[in-house]
């Protein structure tokens, strides 16, 4: 017995260079490597191959200064290197080398451990033996009939497993289609169990031009007793089960069961529970047999890999945003989904995280993406914003007080921290927090040590920190808005969130998210959005960004009496967007102004824009902040609300 381990557990350390043997009559065998290693099946070579195809000396394996090259010795049957003709190359690791019907690998990443290689494999012969040259052209091997059927019924079994991931609808046409081809069926059906009713659904009848009943007992005895079926009908004993706008016995016996149906059910289990059923049917007597049935039923466990991982694509695709208006929307942006690829790996560790980016741009999202992913999924998540309390009760929201600690404190509360103890302690908006509060925010990352306001005792708590922040942190250090050793200890691992008009890919998949979620809250069907609303939203720039869009297709949702979304259901946002470009064209057109007076009417309508955060405007405007600094300077430029 061979057993294999994975070389990329092991420690790198150096270890001399060595073949494994991985088919042949030496099958298991290690053999190192020297200076000089000759390979064949004489004794006199340092690896001797007990293979009558291979030569006296076959090849010769020679240490240089840093590799190892290997060279044909003048052998009838030659090297094969990677499954390619060499008669010299120099070995890299992982490398396959064949020799004659041996086959090894050089410096592998598997490992055989405690392995045992029967006798019964090797083949002896007299060094007078000569290995005969293998020639092409002899006889091909012919399947017979039995043979041939095998290798078909596991060709198709091979394309329903091979299916890819797909919504439950999809997999079902996917499904019963190979069904009916594997067992020559002239009719199948899918039936799964509704997760909340726990009673049976018609996903797909298969074909689709005509009535399908479906056998009471087969599908019963299935789905309830947990047992494949097998039977025949005969035409005048035909019991079905009508499909939703057929009525119970509603219908005489169609032609095509005159001959009578053989049917055979199985359910889909996954461990003892029945998932659905599938049933294929088959016109005339004795059309399945009991082979048939068992491989049914192997099939129908099997299948259940396949239903479960529908039901999840389902879920991920109907999950609606929650009530922040955000959602863990899979994101087409490459750097989008690089920020949360590289969140998923530091989400192992406690180190303080700070998500920037502007507002509505999800980093709340990002921040329980993290917790999620991280060993205190079990605990709490806690979300605080700092900018939504007053100065004056923030300390008391986040340490919490004891009874009597101030007036109206008519009983001992905890704080977010205390409720955080053993999760993440979300505090977005960090950048609004009071210059007063900073320090005890210090103290409580540094020791994870605090008291609650009024109290005398000191408290500890468990707890990770995620901070968030639409404002440029360095320049409120800068300008003493922000202690700065506050800023160092929170800014271990940073991640900032670009706006939604920078990731215009993602704004087709969030809307119809959002669609969803406002048809679900007024009722409506809503089928998505046509060509010309997209097209508009992509254009918008999207100041709110995520929250804005939400809004947006709220607004359009509530509003709309079509089933599907235009343009016109968002002529709102066009006055929005494009009253800036309406100014600066009409502006333009009054005189040629020259190129100073226009660069400086740009860079203060962008800081505008922003709201004077330099860091911010520098980004949109292609230039170093220190630059934009000095055109600031050089056109003496400040915020309108302050020209004389």
């Amino acid at each position: 017995m061979l057993i294999m381990t994975d070389m990329a557990s092991q420690p790198n350390v150096s270890s001399p260079s060595r073949l494994l043997v991985i088919q042949g009559p030496d099958i298991g065998r290690t053999f190192e490597l020297g200076e000089i290693t000759r390979l064949g099946r004489d004794a006199e070579n340092e690896i001797v191959l007990h293979d009558p195809n291979v030569s006296r000396v076959h090849a010769e394996i020679v240490k240089e200064r840093f590799s190892f090259k290997i060279r044909d010795c003048g052998s009838r049957n030659g090297i094969l290197i990677n499954g390619i003709r060499v008669k010299e190359k120099t070995l890299l690791k992982n490398d396959e080398i064949q020799i004659g019907a041996t086959r090894l690998l050089f410096n592998p990443d598997l490992r055989i451990e405690h392995a045992w290689c029967s006798d019964s494999r090797a083949i002896y012969y007299t060094s007078e033996d000569v290995t005969q040259e293998m020639v092409p052209g002899e006889p091909e091997e012919v399947l017979g009939e039995v043979e041939k059927s095998l290798v078909e019924m596991l060709a198709k079994l091979g394309d329903i497993f091979a299916l890819a991931p797909a919504t439950t609808e999809n997999l079902a046409r996917s499904l019963v289609t190979h069904l009916m081809e594997l067992f020559s069926a002239d009719r199948a059906a899918l039936l799964l169990r509704e997760r909340v009713t726990g009673k049976l659904r018609t996903v797909l009848c298969l074909p689709e031009h005509s009535a399908t009943y479906l056998n009471k007992q087969a599908v019963s005895v299935a789905y309830e007793e947990k047992r494949p079926y097998l039977s025949y009908e005969r035409p005048e004993h035909l019991r079905r089960i009508p499909l939703s706008g057929q009525s119970e016995g509603g219908s005489s016996t169609p032609p095509e069961f005159e001959q009578g149906l053989t049917i055979m059910s199985t359910p889909i289990l996954a461990g003892s529970a029945a998932l659905g059923v599938m049933v294929v049917e088959k016109i005339g007597e004795a059309g399945y047999s009991l082979k048939d049935l068992a491989l049914f039923s192997a099939l129908g466990k099997m299948t259940s890999v396949l239903v479960k991982s529908a039901q999840l694509v389902d879920f991920l695709e109907t999950r609606l945003p929650d009530d922040t208006g955000l959602d863990v929307v899979p994101s087409r942006n490459l750097k989008v989904r690089a920020i949360f690829e590289q969140a998923v790996r530091v989400a192992s560790s406690d180190a303080c995280v700070i998500i920037t980016g502007e507002s509505g741009t999800g980093k709340e999202v990002l921040a329980r993406a993290i917790h999620e992913a991280s060993p205190r999924r079990n605990g709490p998540f806690v979300a605080l914003n700092c900018s939504a309390i007053p100065a004056n009760l923030f300390e008391s929201e986040l340490f919490g007080y004891e009874r009597g600690a101030f007036t109206g404190a008519t009983q001992t509360t905890r704080g977010k921290i205390e409720a955080a103890h053993g999760g993440t302690l979300f505090l977005d908006e960090i950048g609004n927090l009071d210059l007063s509060l900073q320090p005890k925010l210090l103290h409580f990352l540094q020791s994870h040590t605090f008291y609650r306001v009024g109290g005398t005792q000191l408290r500890e708590a468990d707890v990770r920190i995620i901070a968030a922040t639409n404002v440029d942190l360095e320049e409120a250090v800068r300008e003493k808005r922000f202690r700065e050793d506050l800023w160092y200890r929170l800014n271990v691992i940073q991640f900032h969130l670009p706006p939604l008009r920078e990731r215009k890919e993602d704004i087709g998949p969030l809307a119809d998210y959002f669609i969803r979620k406002a048809a679900r809250r007024s009722g409506k069907e809503i089928i998505g959005l046509d060509s010309s609303a997209l097209i508009l939203l992509e254009r918008y720039t999207w100041p709110g960004n995520i929250r804005e869009l939400a809004n947006a297709i709220e607004r359009a949702v509530i509003l709309t009496t079509e089933q599907i979304l235009t343009d016109k259901d968002f002529s709102f946002l066009v006055h929005q967007n494009f009253d800036f470009d309406k100014k600066r064209k009409s502006e333009s057109s009054t005189r040629m102004a020259p190129l100073a007076e226009v660069e400086k009417e740009h860079i203060l309508r962008v800081l505008e824009y922003f709201n004077w955060n330099q860091g911010k405007a520098a980004e949109a405007l292609g230039v170093h902040r220190n630059t934009l600094r000095n055109k600031i300077n050089e056109y003496q430029l400040r915020p309108r609300s302050s020209h004389g």
